[in-house]
Order: structure tokens, then sequence, then C-alpha cells
């Protein structure tokens, strides 16, 4: 039966109306669970840097990005000392200064912008790799609840060390991200990329030089190399580009300035606030340092005052010199044993990290045959590492800061590696233990916040050293995970 023109056209476009309308409510679906999710990551990304702004850019001629880090490389430019002990000092490396040359010739406030720019990337770069890397999806992959809910638990353990950078303009949120960047490109197979990026994290702070051992302990070679060359060139290279008046060289004035302060002075002892200073030596120098000298008063015999207190000085020295002897001892020894156990925990030398065997699937994942030489399923099912390089690392950076002459709150913003792969385990896997670790570690850090406890109270748990036992805890965390270092990511490399 022929029908109308004018039908056969109303029918068509009924049809085609009432196919797209399934098409169109799936797409909706699909958009909404890809980013409705990330619109929470990266929301919170967006408002750390919004909230961050400010600082940098309303008087960045009075910020510590100025006076600090600005300041050293125009100093160097001016072949200058940059190391110099004084109220504001610049107390690191020459390459951070050297690295810093390119923005400091502007204005500062040109500067500050561009600082400002760097650290929301470094941001990025920091939250991407650490859920990457613990085998996360890739951003604007399908985020389902439970790694919302690692996200969630892995920033709200380290969100007050997160920001602790950026409210200072301080250099260790790009260090972080090197060396989480590092890692990944590490676990993606770019070695070459992993040593640059790390050696780059050595070369501005001492404390990445912790990965050149791992590395060859792991038998990365070419990484371990180039780790080494970065961390050393980039401070010897200030000495050729910018030379100093004086004939002296960059790096020995560090080294004599701060580099050697804990050799002389003994552990835990650095340019600031003894409470401040939250590394294992800092905290065990405030529980087992010089003692007070006050205590009762004693009835001296008349003309024997001189005496007496020439007997207290000798009596102090000999004590100082006992205290400091005794502090070295339990400070070396604890590190000793904190690295022995790691590295009985992590397994015997020179063994590669682990990567899942590869597997010649005759199909892939909708049940359709693949050929043997096919592209998909290459890259499908190519090794792909596993667990242990994002466990081992984590261990290596607690290690980073507690091991470390000193390790204020900024520097703790590498943490959030290992607080996200004990939030990974513990919700993916549902290890009580690691629950349990995750709390004690609330508890010690975050909580510990004088915005929660007061100026007070917050100072008293500074000084009996709560920050450094979320250190201790990030460790024996990344003990306890390792019996899951042959798991497979997640997700390809």
């Amino acid at each position: 039966m022929n029908c109308p023109k004018s039908l056969q056209l109303s029918r068509h476009f009924l049809y085609h109306h009432a196919m797209s309308r399934p098409l169109q409510i799936a797409e909706s679906s699909v958009v909404r669970r890809l980013f409705g999710p990330w619109l929470l990551v990266w929301g919170l990304w967006a408002g750390i840097v919004a909230g961050s702004a400010p600082l940098f850019l309303s008087t960045p001629e009075k910020t510590e990005w100025a006076w600090v880090y600005r300041r050293a490389a125009l100093r160097m430019q001016a072949g200058e000392p940059v190391n110099v002990i004084e109220p504001v000092a610049y107390a690191y490396p020459p390459a951070m200064a050297f690295l810093t040359v390119p923005l400091s010739n502007g204005s500062p406030r040109l500067g500050a912008l561009a600082w400002l720019a760097i650290n929301a990337a470094a941001l990025a770069v920091l939250m991407t790799g650490c859920q990457r890397l613990c085998g996360g999806p890739r951003p604007f992959e399908p985020l389902d609840g439970r790694w919302l809910l690692v996200f969630i638990t892995a920033m709200l353990l380290n969100l007050r060390y997160t920001i602790a950078p950026l409210q200072h303009q301080q250099f260790d949120l790009v260090i972080a991200a090197l060396v989480v960047g590092g890692c990944w490109a590490l676990a993606a197979g770019r070695k070459a990329a992993a040593g640059i990026s790390i050696g780059t994290a050595a070369a501005m702070k001492c404390t990445p030089l912790l990965f050149l051992p791992w590395l060859l302990w792991r038998r990365e070679w070419k990484a371990a190399a180039l780790l080494l060359t970065l961390a050393v060139g980039l401070n010897v290279l200030p000495d050729a580009v910018f030379p100093q008046t004086n004939g002296r060289r960059y790096g020995q004035d560090w080294i004599d300035s701060f580099a050697a302060a804990p050799a002389r002075q003994g552990p835990g002892q650095w340019f600031t606030e003894p409470s401040q200073n939250q590394s294992l030596a800092g905290t065990m120098a405030r529980w087992f340092g010089r003692p007070s000298n006050a205590g009762p008063s004693e009835i001296d015999a008349p003309g024997a005052a001189d005496d007496r207190a020439a007997i207290d000085n000798d009596r102090s020295a000999e004590r100082d010199g006992e205290n400091a002897r005794l502090l070295r001892i339990i400070v070396y020894g604890t590190s000793f044993l904190l690295l022995l156990t790691t590295v009985l925990v992590c397994g015997r030398p020179l063994k590669p990290l682990g990567q899942t065997p590869a597997g010649p699937p005759t199909s892939d994942a909708a049940g359709q045959r693949l050929d043997a030489g096919s592209h998909a399923n290459a890259d499908r099912h190519r090794p792909r590492p596993t667990l242990q390089l994002a466990i081992e690392s984590s261990a290596v950076c607690c290690l980073m800061l507690l091991l470390s002459p000193m390790t204020g709150k900024a520097h703790f913003v590498v943490m959030l590696l290992p607080c996200f792969l004990l939030a990974r385990l513990a919700v993916l896997e549902g290890d009580r233990r690691l629950w349990f670790v995750l709390a004690l570690m609330a508890v010690a850090g975050p909580l510990t916040t004088k915005g929660i406890l007061g100026r007070d109270l917050g100072g008293v748990v500074l000084d009996w050293g709560l920050p450094t036992l979320y250190l201790v805890l990030g460790l024996v965390g990344s003990w306890l995970a390792v019996r899951y270092r042959d798991q497979p990511m997640i997700n390809d490399a």
C-alpha cells in the first residue's frame, strides 16, 4: 500500500526521534558518570589554588618567595653568596636559586604570578600522579564511588600539609610533584624521565637522594645514573654560569653554612624553632636533649660562689657532651632500625620491580577474537607494573622526612602518596589494619592543628612530636601494604 509522501516523512521523523532519545539519555548518563565525580576532584584543586592566590599576589614583594628565593636568585646573578646566615635565610642548595633565575628578573608581581601557575600545575601533577601510581583511573575516565572514597580519604588526611607550601610560597609542592611524577614515569617504563624528574628534586633539596640507593636496589641503573647526574650537575652549573666574585663555590658555601650544621651542633639542631622540626632527630632532640639546669636552690658558704660557678660550668659542659653522645646514639640507632626494617620487609636486593606477566588472550573484553599480532591485543595485555613500586616509593617518601635533619609541616606534602596508597588498599581490599593505621594518622596529623586544639595545646602537641608519629605510621602502613605488592594495578600504566 502506497502512503502519501507527507505521511512517510512523518513516520521517518518519529522513528528517528524515538531512536535518538535512548541515545541521548545514555550519553547524559555517561557524561554524569565521567564528569560528575571529577568535578569534585578538580573543584578541590581549583579551590586550593584560588584560595592561595591572594597569598601570592596581594603583597608579592613581602612574601617568602620574594624574600628567600627571588633574593637568592638576584644575588646569584650578581655573583654574590646566596647562603648567608641572616634572619630570613636561604638555606637550600644552589640549584634551587639557579632554577629561580628565570622568574626573578621581572617585577615581583609577575614572578609571583608565574610561581603560582607553576605550583598549580605541580598540585595537579601530584594529585593525578598519586592516584595513577596506586592504580587509579586516568583523568576523566569513569570514577566509581570506591575510588572517589579513596580520593576523599587521602586528601582529608593530607590536605593540611598540601596547603602548607602554598601558604609560604615554598618549593615543597614542586619537589613532591617531581618525586611522584618520577615514580609514575618509572611505572610507565620511562626510566630516563624518572631519573631526570627525581634528580631535579634532589638537586633542589637533598632528601630525594634517598631514591638513589632504592633505584640501585631495584636495578634501575639508567634512572639512578640520571638522578645522580642531575643532582650534582645542577648544583655545579651555577659556578660556571654565575661565578662568585670572591672565587668561592656556591656548593661549598651551602655545606659550610647550613648542611654541616647538624654535624657541628648535634642531631635535630637547625635554624628554626625547635618545635617546628618534626623529623626523627628534631623530635628526639626535644625528648632526650639537654635537660633544664633549674633545680632547688642551695645555700652556699660565704666566699664559695665563684668556685661553685666554675664547678657548675664544668659539670654543665660535661653533661652537654654526654647528652649529645646519647642523643646521637638514639637518633642514629633508631634511623638504622627503620632503614633495616624497610629493607627486610621489601625483599632481597638487585631484584627488579614486579610486573604482571604478559598474556596472549584470544578474545577481548567484548568476547571478540583477537589476532595474535593485533595491536589491541599487545596494548591491552602488555606487562604492567604491580603495586610494589607504589608501596616501596611510599616507604622512601616517609623515610625522606623522618631521616632529614629538619622536617617542617610544608615538607609533609609528599605524604600524599602514602595516604593514597593506604586509602586505596583500605577501601578496595577492605584491610582493617590499614583502616586502623589511617585512623591513627588522622589523630596524629590533621587533628593536631592549632585551629582545632588551640594555640597552647597545639604547641604542646608539636613538642610531643605527634606529626612525627604521623610519618612513622605512614611508614608502618607501607610495611603492612607489602603483602599486596604482587597485585597488578587496576589500570594500564
